[in-house]
């Protein structure tokens, strides 16, 4: 980003952070404003998302309602909050009007297209092996997890509910069996039984 556009850019490297943090997908992440942060209970307000098509000319970013419709808080993790989150929304308040990820360049007509080059490029740069989309996948995934793997172990409704999901998809998407090694003594015991 700082290559492309100078080091007033530098902030853009917070963009794959935010997105893992809030469970955001790409369109929602780059709409992101401080002022849909509650740092009391960690928790931002996700509505809208980048508009596709209306070319973003002059005023505020292109937006249209979230995928399906399903306005959200997204629960964020305390520690990511107090460890970046909460001095990242404080520095878009003083240094983009409120906006996270306010375009580095007066070429804001294809701001989002040319973030999502601009992602791609530097993920072959550096042998990153994934899209964005994963950082929304990490954060369902670590939130269903259990404790035991290192999860949060929140329920399938919960994690729906902060994704903007309906539990199905979450499921479908996002839940993997974490207990599939090949072991014949599985079904042993009864349900409820003792191990």
């Amino acid at each position: 980003a700082i290559a492309g556009w100078g080091k007033e850019a530098a902030y853009l490297g917070e963009f794959p952070k935010v997105q893992f943090v809030t469970g955001s997908r790409i369109a929602e992440a780059i709409v992101l404003h401080s002022d849909n942060y509650s740092p009391d209970d960690f928790k931002f307000w996700i509505d809208v998302q980048w508009d596709r098509a209306t070319p973003w000319t002059t005023g505020d970013m292109p937006t249209v309602p979230v995928k399906n419709s399903r306005p959200r808080s997204a629960q964020v993790w305390q520690w990511a909050a107090e460890e970046f989150l909460d001095d990242f929304v404080v520095q878009a308040r003083a240094e983009r009007d409120g906006r996270l990820f306010d375009p580095p360049t007066r070429q804001r007509r294809s701001w989002l297209p040319s973030f999502e080059a601009f992602l791609r490029d530097v993920a072959a740069q550096h042998g990153y092996p994934y899209t964005p989309h994963w950082h929304r996948h990490a954060y369902a995934s670590l939130n269903l997890a259990p404790v035991s793997d290192g999860g949060y172990d929140k329920g399938v409704p919960k994690v729906a509910e902060w994704l903007g999901d309906t539990p199905t998809s979450v499921v479908k998407t996002y839940w993997h069996s974490v207990s599939d090694t090949i072991d014949t003594s599985w079904s042993r015991r009864r349900p409820g039984g003792a191990r």
